[in-house]
Formats: C-alpha cells, sequence, structure tokens
C-alpha cells in the first residue's frame, strides 16, 4: 500500500499570531507549541510537512514563492527560493527523509521583524552534519551549503530528537 503523496501531506499557510503556533525558540518545528501565548508582533507563518521524495522541493519552493511574494522584496525572494531548494534537496537526499520508505520533512518559514527564518526537520541520519564542502570546479554537485553559507545572514544546524533541522535566516535590509 502506498503512503500519502507530497500533495497530501502538504498542510496549510497560518497568519498572524496564533496560540498554537511554533515559535522560533523551540528546538523542532514539527508541531504547535501548546498553550503558548500570543505575541503583540505579528508574523506570518507557513508550515508545510512533506513527503521526503523529489517531487517536495519544487512543490514547497512554489508555495514559499506564493507565501514571500506579497512580502519581501523580489532580491529577498529570489535568494530565499533558492536556499529552500538547496536545504530540502539536502534533506531528500542526505536525510532518512528521503532513504527510507514514508520519510518525512517539516518546512517552517516565519516572515517577522523584516528577518525570513525558514527551518527544515528531516528524519536524521548516521552521516556528518550538513556542512559547507571543497568544492572543485568540474564538480556537478555539493554546492548546496556553500550557497546557504555565502547567501543567508546566518544558518545553523541541530539534532531534533531522532532528526536534524537546518535552518536559514536573509534579513531584508535595503532592496
Amino acid at each position: 500500500m502506498a503512503g500519502p503523496t507530497t500533495r497530501d501531506r502538504a498542510s496549510s499557510l497560518l497568519t498572524a499570531d496564533s496560540p498554537g503556533a511554533p515559535q522560533l525558540t523551540r528546538a523542532c518545528d514539527r508541531g504547535p507549541h501548546p498553550g503558548t501565548a500570543p505575541r503583540r508582533t505579528p508574523r506570518a507563518l507557513l508550515r508545510m510537512d512533506l513527503a521526503g521524495e523529489v517531487a517536495s522541493v519544487p512543490l514547497a519552493r512554489r508555495r514559499v514563492g506564493t507565501f514571500l511574494a506579497p512580502r519581501v522584496h523580489r532580491r529577498v525572494w529570489e535568494d530565499t527560493l533558492l536556499l529552500v531548494s538547496e536545504v530540502l534537496t539536502n534533506a531528500v537526499l542526505h536525510s532518512d527523509s528521503g532513504l527510507m520508505p514514508y520519510g518525512t520533512i517539516t518546512l517552517v518559514v516565519v516572515h517577522r521583524h523584516g528577518v525570513i527564518h525558514v527551518n527544515v526537520t528531516d528524519d536524521g541520519t548516521d552521516a556528518r552534519e550538513p556542512r559547507v564542502g571543497e568544492v572543485g570546479a568540474d564538480s556537478d554537485n555539493g554546492r548546496g551549503m556553500l550557497l546557504v553559507d555565502r547567501i543567508a545572514d546566518r544558518w545553523g544546524t541541530h539534532p531534533c530528537g531522532h532528526g536534524r533541522v537546518v535552518w536559514f535566516e536573509i534579513a531584508e535590509g535595503e532592496p
């Protein structure tokens, strides 16, 4: 029996502050904070639960693009979409999310105070943590984390239960 498809597992858009919305201080963004009090500063939030498959990357990219288009400058929009694609592709190719049947990836995008914060939570792996590697001029791959390192204002990774979170931030700044 086949598992749910990427489209079946994509969750809906949430906007503004809601008591159940994930917070940036949470170690893992797989689910909401129960009982969290609303904040004063509104924010926009997109959360998607995705299948650990290559087809999830363009789906997520379209949803993030639609979500951010009315909120941010075109350069920030393009940079964010590129990095979302890179980090999601890494999760599919290099974590148990894409290597094991029914693997999942959770994508959370928060736009608040002129900063876009993105968390990608995957099912982890026994392999090494994501890192910026040396890439040869003839190499066809291996540039994902290098792009994240060069474009994002901040990024990092940390364990999350049985999985891992890779996150990055892009500040809007001046166009």
